[in-house]
């Protein structure tokens, strides 16, 4: 969430900067061109592939060094034993299912909290409002590994060290939640934070969950290629 912050606190102060140059130092010309242009013009898929990528980065390191400090080729060899089709399939089902049950959820979410809709879809649509190809890896691709290295790969693991599993789960499904830094995703995400540590306990290994995470997001992007087709 520090990261998040701070990178979006630099990357809008310098597009506010931008703004004010393109503008000829007019501060109040300046904001109605950020305020017009900031949502449109692309310049927030970008910040979100430089964040998701430094949270990334950051999170790799930590968990090759601060969680799994020796190579244990014991749990390799297990690791490749569990990657068959037919356990692929039976996270990719679960994951879509769970995508569609994320929309009903979305729905009821809505009724309770009016406006959570809308203000989810106005940050959803500035997030992907530049290049697609760059939208579609941030988000199917980059968030998915980053995220469960940081909330599965590490604080799920340093929490199920300190407390009772169930504890464990409910405790960083709810940070995860929170990271979203909205209603709507917020709520959702954690319970799919709930069903990633769940995923992450019965293949006891972090490319479970993300590969779960993957199809998950990568699911809306299908739910949308059907439609128009």
């Amino acid at each position: 969430i520090a990261i998040q912050v701070t990178v979006s606190g630099v990357g809008a102060a310098a597009y506010m900067v931008s703004c004010i140059a393109q503008n000829d130092g007019d501060t109040d010309a300046a904001m109605q061109t950020y305020t017009d242009q900031i949502g449109s013009s692309g310049f927030m898929t970008n910040l979100l592939l430089v964040t998701t990528l430094i949270c990334g980065i950051v999170a790799l390191l930590w968990y090759r060094f601060g969680i799994v400090k020796k190579y244990d080729r014991s749990k390799w060899e297990a690791f490749k034993v569990q990657v068959n089709g037919k356990n692929i399939a039976k996270v990719a089902v679960l994951a879509i299912g769970c995508y569609g049950v994320a929309l009903l959820l979305a729905e009821l979410i809505a009724i309770v909290v009016p406006g959570s809709m809308e203000d989810y879809n106005e940050v959803l649509g500035m997030a992907l409002s530049g290049n697609e190809i760059v939208a579609f890896i941030t988000v199917v691709i980059l968030a998915p590994v980053a995220e469960e290295l940081a909330f599965r790969g590490i604080i799920f693991r340093m929490l199920e060290k300190n407390c009772p599993l169930v504890a464990a789960i409910l405790l960083q499904a709810v940070l995860f939640g929170v990271y979203h830094m909205n209603i709507m995703q917020g709520v959702y995400a954690s319970v799919l934070g709930v069903l990633l540590a769940y995923v992450y306990e019965k293949t006891q290994t972090i490319f479970g969950s993300i590969f779960f995470h993957i199809v998950f997001n990568a699911s809306s992007y299908i739910t949308d290629f059907v439609n128009s087709g």
